[in-house]
């Protein structure tokens, strides 16, 4: 039954919000017991906050569709403390993005999901020439140098995928090209700064959209704009109910988040958790006029 699927994904997010919120306040006790070592720090299970900033929108609607307003805000609050007091930024700033969506939904929830969609798609298409020719030390952003070393990083992989990307625009360099880049080159900085040396392109372009620009080009990436576009409008039609597309808009909008900033497009964990959210979203939300069990 919904209601007792409803229960159980429940206090498996609150679990999952907890188990990190302790492991963030105690710098990684609980990680550092269980593999054996003295001390792990704060960079502790960067792939649970991943999962957390994508589902935690799904619980979060459940409640505010029950009206568990307290509830709704504490688990708010402890998956923020989990998230923020991590090191994972991606997730940091997928979790202001995600909220941005989840709040403008309550106010124009037909919206909202598919201008998410309209925007990233936006972003995805624009991404090789802006990762190229605009977010770059030689178009004059001097700061870039003056950010921590993860994001300085980042912006050498993307400006190497968009410039390999050119190469081939159209239908991309195949599965797996952005491993085989990385064995092609050595280490280098971003533009010619050599303030950190850093690989090429270490296993995948940390950019979801680059990584399908770069393996399957504009005809692979345009059909994965396409399945976005087709969720956002399926959520559209098949949802009246505010919580629910505010669920869609917070959970779609963190996952394209996460996806822009960090891992590999094909990680089989990344793959399954955003299967998962739209399972869970079709499962525990039904579709107009239908009546839950």
């Amino acid at each position: 039954h919904d209601r007792r699927l409803r229960v159980v994904f429940l206090l498996t997010i609150a679990v999952l919000a907890a188990a990190l919120a302790a492991e963030a306040l105690t710098l990684g006790a609980g990680s550092a017991f269980i593999r054996g070592v003295e001390s792990v720090g704060r960079a502790v299970w960067p792939r649970g906050s991943a999962v957390l900033v994508v589902l935690g929108w799904i619980a979060l609607a459940i409640l505010v569709e029950r009206r568990w307003y307290v509830p709704a805000l504490i688990l708010a609050a402890v998956a923020g403390y989990a998230i923020w007091g991590g090191t994972m930024r991606s997730a940091q700033v997928a979790s202001v993005t995600g909220l941005i969506a989840f709040a403008a939904a309550a106010l124009a929830p037909r919206i909202v999901p598919v201008l998410s969609a309209a925007v990233f798609s936006l972003y995805a298409l624009a991404t090789p020439w802006l990762s190229l020719h605009l977010i770059t030390e030689a178009a004059g952003f001097r700061w870039i140098s003056s950010l921590p070393l993860s994001a300085y990083h980042r912006l050498a992989i993307w400006e190497q995928a968009a410039a390999r990307i050119l190469e081939n625009p159209v239908a991309g360099m195949g599965f797996g090209a952005a491993r085989w880049i990385s064995d092609q080159h050595g280490r280098m900085g971003l533009a010619a700064d050599t303030r950190v040396s850093v690989d090429v392109m270490p296993l995948h372009t940390h950019n979801g959209w680059l990584q399908l620009w770069l393996e399957l080009g504009l005809v692979g990436l345009l059909v994965a704009l396409a399945l976005v576009g087709f969720a956002a409008l399926g959520a559209r039609r098949r949802y009246t109910e505010r919580p629910a597309l505010m669920a869609v808009a917070g959970a779609m909008t963190a996952g394209m988040t996460v996806a822009s900033l960090s891992f590999g497009i094909w990680q089989e964990w990344w793959l399954a958790t955003l299967t998962l959210s739209a399972v869970l979203l079709l499962v525990l939300f039904p579709a107009a006029g239908r009546t839950r069990s």
